[in-house]
């Protein structure tokens, strides 16, 4: 969606993401609605990050899969290199561990967490977009109280 545009362009948008909430007061938006713009805000942190992140193993890439036991089909988003070290099993052994060692992904979270707070730090166009997310995420969870 976001990745034809300029870097200037997604720096307008993420900007624009971040109107006061009073000038929403006057609408109140579905529950559907909000998550669709905290979908759409995602998108927008991911296109942000990968393309100010040097290291392309921790660009976030998205997939459509379903889980273990399911054919419902969910958007998992992961640092690349968590997709290439990930096997078919991890699944159900991350759910059925007990173990209290960081697992693999957890430590990948970890350093993506580290590398996007460092270029979000320089970047106020990516800072911007995940205040945003959060923004909206907290909306959403507070209705669901």
């Amino acid at each position: 969606m976001f990745s034809d545009l300029s870097y200037l362009q997604k720096a307008l948008i993420a900007a624009s993401l971040l109107l006061p909430l009073w000038a929403f007061a006057d609408e109140e938006k579905s529950n559907a609605e909000l998550r669709h713009e905290i979908e759409a805000a995602n998108r927008l942190v991911y296109e942000l990050y990968n393309e100010l992140n040097p290291d392309d193993d921790f660009d976030i890439e998205c997939r459509k899969e379903a889980r273990l036991g399911s054919q419902v089909l969910r958007t998992y988003c992961r640092p690349r290199i968590s997709w290439e070290s990930r096997s078919p099993w991890d699944e159900g052994e991350d759910r059925l561990s007990t173990s209290r060692q960081p697992s693999i992904q957890a430590a990948h979270n970890r350093i993506l967490r580290e590398k996007m707070l460092a270029l979000a730090k320089e970047n106020p166009p990516l800072m911007n977009a995940i205040v945003k997310r959060k923004l909206l995420q907290r909306e959403l969870d507070s209705r669901q109280e």
